[in-house]
């Protein structure tokens, strides 16, 4: 008779996400579980760089597709290796414009300029003076000043905010007449105008 010794072999669970953007946080972790003592555990990405704890929280600079091993070794060499593959997309990006000062009672279309959309889902706060708080492209109606702030998420997931600081005038009455104008033919004030909403 030849004795034979037989070990556990150490079995992995790990995050699932498969989907990432570039610039978010992609929280790589595993869970061991082992009757025997691990030696070690290894996360090998493809950029060549190497982790050894569990969690390995991991931002990506560049989109492309990406494999990340994960390899766990007992003391008795019995191992157990979880590839995940991972498709990241370009990081979405919002552009509401400048800041703005405007007369009360405006009618302001509150435009946006995206890079690498489309966007799937919005969402606009306040939702207070605007015709609408989930479309891409809503009113608002500007009676004081107010900050409104945007929230894009595409179909894959990647997510981005923008702001709009708005300063009204004629608050408390119907016209305003500067007090200072600079008519030096540079473009820039040259021209005293009376305003009205």
């Amino acid at each position: 008779l030849i004795p034979i010794t037989i070990w556990d072999i150490p079995k992995v669970n790990t995050n699932k996400d498969s989907i990432a953007c570039v610039g978010q946080v992609v929280p790589f972790a595993a869970n061991v579980f082992s009757l025997d003592p691990i030696k070690s555990t290894v996360w090998n990405f493809s950029s060549g760089s190497t982790v050894t704890t569990l969690n390995a929280p991991t931002i990506y600079q560049f989109p492309g597709n990406y494999l990340t091993v994960f390899v766990v070794t007992t003391i008795h060499n019995c191992a157990d290796t979880v590839r995940l593959p991972i498709r990241v997309y370009p990081s979405l990006s919002i552009d509401l414009g400048p800041d703005k000062l405007l007369p009360t009672g405006t009618l302001l279309p509150l435009n946006s300029i995206i890079t690498n959309g489309p966007v799937a889902e919005w969402e606009w706060k306040p939702n207070n003076n605007i015709t609408c708080s989930t479309c891409p492209l809503p009113i608002a109606t500007i009676k004081n000043n107010i900050t409104y702030t945007v929230k894009g998420v595409t179909t894959n997931g990647c997510i981005a905010t923008d702001s709009i600081n708005i300063k009204v005038f004629c608050e408390s009455a119907q016209v305003f007449i500067p007090n200072v104008f600079t008519p030096d033919g540079d473009g820039l004030n040259d021209i005293l105008m009376v305003r009205a909403s």
